[in-house]
């Protein structure tokens, strides 16, 4: 048995070793706006009714001594608790379980979701708008393409029988492989899925991104067949370690909880070593632009409180956006759109550039991306040769963030490319 799914009482808290995490502002802009944090919700599988009673009460939430408000674990009938799992990094979920299998996935804003053992009823006591997770969760609709490499990470991905990303547009080699051999089927994008293929070849769950919410219709129409929705806001998480946090949520899913542990202390530990480094270094702060010219012209940057430049700073760099926040104060986004002259004053100094291939796949070295903008050429880290690119699989590979953090710690070096899993110095 897992070790830490050992049944006990009083209840348990789960222990994890702290981490320093390294978090330098540098403030270049006043009057500035922070996006709200994101979260995770989840569809509900049906509503509570006969068989599936709720209490008739919503999830609660209480605030921290540092005013973080975390989910409270129900009461739920003829079932106690045995361990509560606050995470250290991720904002966005709290990991409750009970006597017989039982987990509660609390949400503080947001729908929580009760994780039910194969055959077994739901009790009495569930928050009423809670969702409601059957096991096994076999066949999964992966509409999420971030977690796929989550389940990868756990051994899972047999546990995908459907995609909502295409063979091609896969660079998770474990999901391309499975869908050129046909154990995972192309069964229509998320805005679109193929309704029929999921009820006949039995969908348990569909796991989306929050792109969904662009199409409620969607969302509606699976939970009213009877599929689950499991809505993934991950990527909402402002910590890159919160961002890897999540694969606990689906070590529950998974059943792969201890798995789950291990592999997110190793990257914990990556991290760590960084950071260990980056404190040994006394020398002056390099730094770093992270960007794309957008179709319309216009510098696509992160925002200054975004994971990217979190994961900037805790590699011994200096985000010289970090002010920068979203004007919409409602928005989510951590992307900022500005002019090439707004661009040009705030990072024609900076030591390091890097493009965003994820985004914009058509820059393949040096002269096509100052072909998007004569500008460019102006700046230093241009005329000093100091301009990467970030690999297309990095978006899809929410397993290994810390490598990112690795890799820009050794471009701050002036480590060669040949080593990096991210980046590449565009020549």
């Amino acid at each position: 048995m897992d070790s830490n799914q050992k049944k006990e009482n009083p209840v348990k808290r789960g222990k994890f070793g702290a981490a320093g995490i390294l978090l330098l502002l540098f403030v270049m802009a006043a009057g500035a706006f922070l996006p709200a944090a994101g979260l995770l919700a989840c569809g509900p599988a049906r509503k509570a009714g006969t068989g599936d009673a709720g209490s008739g009460k919503a999830a609660e939430t209480a605030a921290d001594p540092a005013g973080k408000e975390t989910p409270v674990a129900p009461e739920l009938a003829g079932l106690a608790r045995t361990e509560e799992i606050i995470p250290e990094y991720a904002e966005g979920f709290a990991i409750f379980r009970y006597e017989d299998g039982y987990t509660f996935i609390g949400i503080p804003q947001g729908t929580s979701c009760l994780v039910v053992p194969e055959g077994s009823s739901v009790p009495e006591g569930l928050p009423e708008d809670a969702a409601i997770l059957r096991q096994p969760l076999d066949r999964v609709y992966m509409a999420a393409s971030s977690v796929m490499a989550l389940y990868r990470a756990l051994g899972a991905v047999d546990r995908v029988a459907f995609s909502a990303t295409a063979a091609d547009q896969w660079y998770v080699e474990e999901a391309k492989e499975a869908m050129l051999s046909g154990d995972i089927l192309f069964a229509g994008k998320y805005s679109a899925p193929d309704y029929e293929l999921l009820l006949d070849r039995g969908c348990s769950a569909a796991i989306e991104s929050t792109m969904i919410y662009h199409h409620p219709e969607v969302k509606e129409k699976l939970e009213s067949l009877g599929i689950p929705v499991f809505v993934d806001q991950s990527s909402y998480e402002q910590s890159p370690l919160g961002r890897m946090e999540w694969i606990r949520v689906y070590g529950e899913l998974t059943g792969q909880a201890e798995t789950a542990e291990a592999f997110f202390r190793a990257q914990e530990e990556r991290v760590r070593q960084v950071e260990e480094d980056v404190l040994r270094d006394s020398g002056e702060r390099k730094t770093a632009a992270f960007f794309y010219i957008s179709s319309g012209g216009q510098a696509v940057v992160r925002t200054g409180d975004d994971y990217i430049a979190e994961m900037i700073s805790m590699a011994g760099g200096q985000y010289v956006l970090s002010g920068l926040r979203n004007a919409n104060p409602d928005s989510r986004s951590g992307s900022v759109s500005l002019t090439m002259e707004e661009f040009y004053r705030a990072a024609k100094d900076a030591d390091y550039l890097v493009y965003n291939t994820n985004i914009d796949s058509s820059v393949t070295d040096l002269s096509e991306m100052l072909e998007k903008n004569s500008l460019l050429g102006d700046f230093a880290a241009v005329k000093n040769g100091r301009v990467f690119v970030t690999d297309r699989y990095f978006y899809q590979a929410t397993d290994i963030l810390g490598e990112m953090i690795v890799d820009f710690h050794r471009m701050f070096a002036g480590e060669d490319d040949g080593g990096m899993t991210f980046l590449r110095r565009l020549r």
